[in-house]
């Protein structure tokens, strides 16, 4: 490839550059070591810009200075024919217009604790060039953008000085230059980490302000950020682009002409968006009009690409989304080759009459950079390519052959999910002239160490025990210490150290070993809970991290937290954690005659809206407070029953003038006595509801006793009213076993600092087969598609599974309403 090293004396920044024939831009890192990150700006520009880009440019974020990135490379990104005088280039004005990738890079630079919301970076560039999508044309301008994100770990956000993420990388040639063909190829952003999840994704270009973030640009009518190619509104025989979530593009277009796209490059770890990078670019489509010549031809067919399995190795199973293979993976343990050949086919003749030439060339994270044994990559050991052809070149007429070879290590595969995933893009190319044809292959290996964890470190309660399970080969286990474990040779041993320890197991069929830590908790004091006339106080709060107040096993959230005046019956005590640890206060009751009334309703049972003559149904009249706010009912029952469907139970509320206030959305079982309706509503004081509570048949008889509690079934619908049946009385004033009740669960817990977020990790993300949830506690989860449509729904007791394999590819939110009334939600990938 031609290199073009510009020698200037002239500094310029980026708010001082012209760039009228600017084309796009992007900004990538990677980690240096040290805790220190390189940063990458990358400007494309046509050749009219030679003189003006300057030897240095400001790259700004939110985190301090401007950060210097001085020019290291410029290199023609144009494709190549076999034809020099129509081969793209700054001397040649003939149907495409040649583009050159400038590379500026930053030295080392410290990044200190990254806020909530991200560290931005971004890079203004002035005179977008007009484009037939956009309006406004050259009074626009650019703002390349990127975003690095917080992580946790465990619990703990890790310090970026760790260097724990590089951003993706965009290691290809971009291509610009399309025919009026259909097009399908790879956008190559690779996670040199391996260790993350990338997805793609259509994003609007910024246009270029006094300050950050600057406003989205209007697009043309028939274009917009996720449609930015001409579609069938302008040629029918026009697809519009689809931009998959795994980086394929697709799109025909008989409309010529140049388009901005701007799409971005998401990656996730542990269910944690960590980091974002946009590339904002022109794409030229022109008719290709061929170069003279006695087999001159306006079209071109690209190579036909294919998989030569070679014996022994014929593990890459086919990739498919949307009933197309879009790419080939294989599963492998750390250690083993990986070898199959690349087969590709061109039958065209170039004008000149002259069999086409096929180039093949690869990249990814774990390729090397001269496709050899003798170059480098981010991830060694390096894969490499070696041709099959009788010249021995990468580059062959009429049909290539190469072979990809791969000798996995234990270093491409992470520790933390015990996988790294490599993908590969293996590129066949013609020369026809003047638009080669490209054709693409996607390969990833999944490379699992030969034995990994269940989890690394382990946070337990001073006199608790912890097991952790080994998974791969578990044939030839050690233990490296006999102290406070349970077995030296197996699988899941269960530790119980007194103190923090680290335990180092080792496959002795491979020697390879890797530690596992167990962090000890001081067990924590008894709580000081008491009442003090008619207050209850918590004299040392200060002793825990998180304080919880209890009533009836509704949580909820006083402030301050060291006191509290109740108002309503029930039980009262408060759950303390600190650390791995929790304690439980004594529990205290209080009882009063006038915070819950219930009343019998003497026009009948109330059933969505209808009154009819069936039974009693149970109003009630909240007192003290100004307002209620519910986010569920807990239901009592008081009996060990397992065999109600819970899918068949709900509860409902309604005002007085028959207005449906509060209707459950889901039920969990909390205890085997104990059912939590979840749902919202605000209930005012001093006024009458009345409250149906349905169950399915099953729950009926074993859970209420009639002669101790009136209740009346019809048709699985049981409805609870007052002991006696008399107007005014309240809930009974006793806890007796043989009473149920109804307890609301209010939400007073606004700007609490004491109540820890919810939250919970999912893995593999992006899934293909099996999402696995892992969460602090019980609940139950939905799963809904990027509309908002149900598609799963269960139980979860601190770990679940979900079968997505007959899942649509797509963006999916999972959420989990864990039993103490928080929720959390996580965006999971489907591919």
């Amino acid at each position: 490839m031609k290199k073009i090293f510009l020698l200037l004396t002239l500094l310029f920044t980026a708010n001082s550059i012209f760039a009228n024939h600017a084309l796009g831009g992007e900004i990538t890192w990677e980690c240096a070591g040290n805790g220190n990150y390189v940063f990458q700006v990358v400007r494309y520009n046509d050749c009219s810009d030679l003189q003006s880009m300057g030897t240095a440019v400001s790259l700004n974020w939110n985190g301090g200075a401007a950060i210097t990135c001085t020019a290291v490379d410029t290199s023609f990104i144009s494709p190549q024919c076999y034809n020099p005088t129509f081969t793209i280039n700054c001397d040649s004005t003939y149907a495409f217009t040649p583009v050159l990738r400038y590379v500026y890079r930053s030295a080392p630079v410290v990044i200190p604790s990254i806020p909530a919301t991200g560290y931005h970076f971004w890079f203004n560039e002035q005179a977008r060039p007009d484009t037939d999508n956009l309006i406004g044309g050259g009074t626009n301008g650019y703002i390349f953008r990127a975003v690095m994100y917080p992580y946790s770990k465990n619990g703990q956000v890790v310090s970026p000085t760790q260097c724990y993420d590089n951003s993706p990388q965009f290691a290809e040639r971009p291509r610009y230059a399309f025919g009026t063909n259909v097009n399908d190829f790879y956008v190559d952003g690779a996670d040199p980490d391996s260790q993350d999840s990338v997805y793609f994704e259509w994003a609007s270009p910024w246009n270029y302000g006094t300050s950050y973030p600057g406003t989205a640009i209007a697009y043309e009518s028939g274009y917009s950020a996720s449609q930015p190619i001409p579609g069938p509104l302008f040629n029918i025989q026009n697809t519009g682009a689809t931009l998959y979530p795994n980086g394929n593009i697709t799109f025909a277009s008989q409309t010529t002409g140049r388009f901005t796209i701007c799409y971005k490059i998401e990656s996730w770890r542990d269910g944690q968006r960590i980091s974002e990078v946009y590339r904002d670019f022109e794409m030229q489509i022109e008719s290709d009009p061929g170069s003279p010549g006695l087999c001159s031809s306006g079209g071109n067919n690209a190579p036909l690409i294919g998989l030569g399995y070679y014996a022994n190795f014929d593990t890459l199973k086919p990739i498919y989304s949307n009933a197309k293979i879009i790419g080939y993976s294989a599963e492998v343990l750390a250690g083993e080759q990986v070898k199959f050949n690349i087969l590709a086919q061109d039958a065209d003749l170039n004008s000149n009459c002259a069999p086409q030439n096929i180039t093949a060339t690869a990249t990814g994270a774990a390729m090397s950079n001269t496709l050899l044994a003798s170059g480098s990559c981010v991830n060694g050991p390096c894969a490499t390519l070696s041709s099959l052809n009788s010249n021995g070149s990468f580059v062959s007429a009429l049909n290539n052959v190469v072979r990809f070879d791969w000798a996995t290590d234990t270093a491409h595969a992470q520790k933390e999910a015990g996988f790294g995933v490599h993908t590969f893009f293996v590129n066949m190319a013609d020369n026809h002239c003047v638009l080669p044809g490209e054709s693409q292959l996607m390969i990833q290996i999944k490379v699992l160490r030969p034995i990994y964890a269940s989890a690394y470190n382990v946070r337990v309660c001073a006199g608790d025990t912890a097991q952790v399970t080994i998974k791969g080969d578990v044939s030839n286990l050690s233990w490296g210490s006999a102290q406070n474990i349970s077995c030296n040779t197996c699988a899941n041993p269960k530790f119980y150290p007194t103190s923090t320890t680290t335990y180092t197991v080792t496959d002795l069929n491979t020697g390879y070993q890797f530690t596992i830590t167990v962090e000890v908790d001081p067990a924590l004091p008894a709580p000081q809970f008491g009442q003090v006339g008619n207050d209850l106080v918590f004299n040392n709060v200060a002793a825990y991290d998180t304080v919880i107040w209890q009533r009836n096993f509704a949580p909820f959230y006083p402030d301050p937290t060291n006191s509290y005046t109740p108002r309503l019956n029930g039980a009262y005590w408060v759950a303390s954690q600190g650390g791995a640890c929790a304690v439980e206060s004594q529990h205290i009751d209080f009882w009063f005659g006038d915070n819950l009334t219930t009343t019998i309703d003497s026009a009948g049972e109330w059933f969505d809206n209808r009154s009819v003559n069936l039974t009693h149904g149970l109003t009630f009249r909240l007192q003290q407070e100004a307002w209620y706010t519910l986010d569920g009912l807990f239901l009592h029952a008081f009996s060990d029953n397992q065999q109600g469907d819970l899918s068949a139970m709900s509860a409902k509320i309604w005002d007085q003038q028959l207005n449906l206030v509060f209707q459950s959305d889901s039920v969990v079982r909390i205890t085997p006595d104990i059912i939590k309706f979840y749902g919202e509503a605000t209930l005012a004081t001093g006024q009458d509801y009345l409250m149906g509570i349905y169950t399915d048949t099953s729950l009926t008889v074993p859970t209420f006793k009639p002669e101790k509690w009136p209740v009346v079934a019809n048709q699985g619908r049981v409805f609870v009213f007052n002991a006696t049946n008399a107007v005014g009385n309240t809930i009974p004033t006793n806890n007796a076993p043989d009473y149920p009740f109804v307890n609301f669960s209010l939400k007073w817990h606004v700007g609490i600092p004491e109540k820890v977020p919810a939250t919970f990790e999912t893995y593999p993300n992006p899934a293909n087969e099996v999402l696995y949830i892992a969460a602090p506690g019980k609940g139950i989860y939905t799963l809904c598609d990027i509309r908002g449509r149900l598609v799963e729904k269960g139980e979860i007791d601190r770990q679940a599974d979900i079968d997505v394999v007959h899942f649509s590819p797509g963006i999916y939110l999972l959420t989990i309403y864990f039993e103490d009334g928080s929720s959390a939600v996580k965006k999971v990938v489907v591919e």
